[in-house]
């Protein structure tokens, strides 16, 4: 079951985005550029410039640690900067390359470039490890129980945290799925022509 759930990821985090993106590109032209944008988005707001600024620069200040105490307003913080980033670096996107292009199956090809991007570079290769580690005959390694997290020091906590590894890989491939039609979704939804 635990290798059946890891596939299952695995091709949710690239073969949606891909495929969807050659499906809208087969119907109109410019949709590679849209998807690419929406990619460039995301990669420029969170990974080069959001995460470093919360790995580097905020952890410096004492608030920073106190609101870490607080999981809901952590989360809240967190889900607050990742918006803010996003959004900007979407607007942007939007305004600099995509001029032209204001059809909807521009905004789901950049909304599945921006979700797409994502689920391939942080979501996908932990299905990949997880399925490596399982062919490989380490699955011990996934923590049997919560509690097993915080007492081996041989196991991966980020991967895996419910008591089946199985039914974790089920929950993070269908929020995966959720997010994989979410993302070209409000992108469409919110598409408006730069004036």
């Amino acid at each position: 079951m635990l290798i059946i759930t890891l596939c299952a990821g695995i091709l949710i985090c690239y073969g949606i985005p891909t495929a969807g993106t050659f499906f809208l590109a087969h119907r109109k032209k410019g949709i590679w550029k849209a998807f690419f944008s929406g990619a460039l988005a995301f990669i420029v707001s969170q990974l080069l410039i959001r995460i470093p600024i919360l790995q580097l620069l905020v952890p410096r200040y004492a608030w920073y640690g106190a609101l870490q105490l607080y999981p809901w307003l952590y989360g809240l913080f967190l889900g607050l900067t990742a918006g803010l980033a996003e959004e900007t670096a979407r607007l942007a996107a939007i305004r600099l390359f995509l001029k032209e292009q204001t059809g909807k199956e521009y905004g789901l090809a950049f909304g599945l470039g921006h979700g797409g991007i994502e689920a391939m570079l942080l979501v996908g290769p932990v299905f990949f490890s997880g399925l490596a580690l399982t062919l490989t005959g380490r699955e011990a390694l996934f923590p049997a129980t919560p509690a097993a997290i915080l007492t081996s020091s041989a196991s991966l906590p980020w991967l895996f945290t419910l008591e089946h590894p199985s039914w974790s890989c089920t929950a993070s491939g269908r929020k995966k799925l959720c997010a994989s039609w979410r993302q070209p979704s409000c992108c469409t939804h919110c598409w408006m022509p730069p004036s």
